[in-house]
């Protein structure tokens, strides 16, 4: 028996020998163990990184050469030295959103480079009566793809996804509200995140392209129908990595915006490491085809005829005479090269109209004294912006519904009238209308 105990010591000591030397990594089940370890074995293959963004709030000012509210069902302020959202439950509106969308910046990923982004999360600055629900959200997205970390209140969930795979990865089933940090970093083939030290490990799934153009999400979303109000917010906001030369934008068009014909797509195109060689734009699945070029401006003709109605992306590509490659995208615009319709309602073509009363048909339409003249117009695409009634030489423009018009001119004889509707592209549909109008 004592041999046995003498043997066991042995042993153990051996084991601890080992550990000490670091011949045996050792992983509890403590998450923040985990966490340390793992970010010590990141930070060696991460690569050089410098501050790319970052913001405070510590000035209690919207910085909107950094900020765009995109979310906009509540309130947005920069105040306590961090950046506050609200929202109050509303029944009839469903699901609302409240946040911001930082400035755009181009990066470089490999599989030993990567991005980092921290951030403060506020769980809850403050609600009313028993509010206990909604989600706070942080994105890193490019415009399509993205990573997401999330909180939910209701749940006491800290979890995560991305646009490869939306099932959400829980971290942990029990966060009270509070503040922590939360960071996620991303590699060209891989990413990991950290929520108030607990780590997800590293994903391995590619969901940007190595030079991609990024933007940080911060905003919160709350349904519920109890009228209360509740208050989350972002601080100390870092993004570290090792950022391209090149820096790209689409200035024309925006992302969602209604065209038609021929558009100019336009944009800025510059590189701290030479001088731009070549931009190239790519629509939907199409050949890359190559954009103009003047100084660091670009532009590039597209005739949106030859593209059914509806949604299609924009993706550009520069290189300079270094080698570097740079892209930006995909956008999504929406075509519309149908025009409005438009549909005459009264007067009844084919029938006596006399005091805005129908009395009897007739060979040629009539018209007698002051008529009000409605029409049913509307467009699928873009939407009517205006419509304009005329007869001979006036006119009268209606901006919004109903479209009508209470017409008392004085008129004897054969007339013509036009009913013309512009869509908010230039798209333009109308109708005549062939009548006597009398007094």
């Amino acid at each position: 028996m004592r041999k046995n105990w003498v043997k066991k010591i042995i042993a153990i000591s051996i084991l601890v020998m080992f550990v000490e030397a670091g011949a045996i990594p050792i992983i509890s089940g403590n998450n923040s163990e985990k966490k340390d370890l793992a970010k010590e074995n990141q930070k060696s293959n991460s690569g050089e990184r410098n501050i790319i963004f970052s913001d405070d709030f510590d000035d209690n000012v919207k910085d909107l050469t950094k900020w765009t509210e995109t979310f906009t069902s509540g309130d947005w302020w920069e105040r306590n030295q961090r950046t506050e959202f609200q929202l109050i439950e509303n029944e009839d509106h469903g699901e609302q959103y409240e946040g911001t969308e930082s400035s755009s910046f181009t990066v470089i990923l490999s599989s030993n480079q990567s991005l980092v982004i921290s951030a403060d999360m506020i769980s809850d600055i403050g609600h009313e009566g028993s509010q206990w629900v909604g989600y706070v959200w942080m994105d890193v997205t490019d415009g399509i793809n993205f990573i997401r970390i999330g909180y939910s209140r209701g749940h006491d969930h800290l979890f995560f996804y991305d646009s490869t795979n939306q099932s959400e990865i829980y971290l942990t089933h029990a966060q009270p509200d509070g503040t922590w940090s939360n960071e996620i970093q991303i590699f060209s083939d891989k990413y990991s995140v950290k929520m108030n030290n607990y780590f997800s490990g590293l994903v391995n799934r590619v969901i940007f392209d190595p030079n991609p153009t990024l933007k940080v999400r911060m905003y919160m979303q709350l349904g519920g129908s109890f009228d209360y109000w509740w208050q989350a917010g972002f601080d100390n906001i870092i993004v570290q990595g090792a950022q391209s030369p090149l820096t790209i934008s689409i200035i024309y068009p925006e992302p969602n915006q209604w065209i038609g014909g021929i558009v100019d797509i336009s944009g800025h195109a510059q590189s701290t490491g030479g001088n731009i060689k070549s931009v190239q734009i790519k629509i939907d699945t199409d050949p890359w085809v190559d954009a103009q070029i003047d100084g660091i401006d670009w532009n590039y003709s597209w005739d949106t005829k030859y593209y059914d109605d509806g949604n299609h992306d924009i993706r550009v590509k520069c290189i300079d005479n270094e080698g570097n490659e740079g892209d930006i995208g995909p956008i999504n615009v929406k075509i519309d090269n149908t025009v409005p319709t438009v549909e005459l309602i009264y007067p009844i073509p084919g029938y006596l109209c006399l005091w805005g009363r129908v009395i009897f048909g007739v060979r040629l339409s009539i018209i007698a004294g002051p008529v009000t003249i409605f029409a049913n117009v509307y467009d699928l695409g873009s939407g009517v912006s205006k419509v304009i009634f005329s007869i001979n030489d006036i006119q009268a423009e209606v901006t919004g519904p109903p479209y009508s018009w209470y017409c008392r001119e004085w008129f004897f004889g054969p007339i013509t009238l036009t009913i013309t509707a512009n869509d908010t592209v230039g798209n333009i549909g109308k109708t005549t209308y062939e009548c006597i109008k009398i007094f």
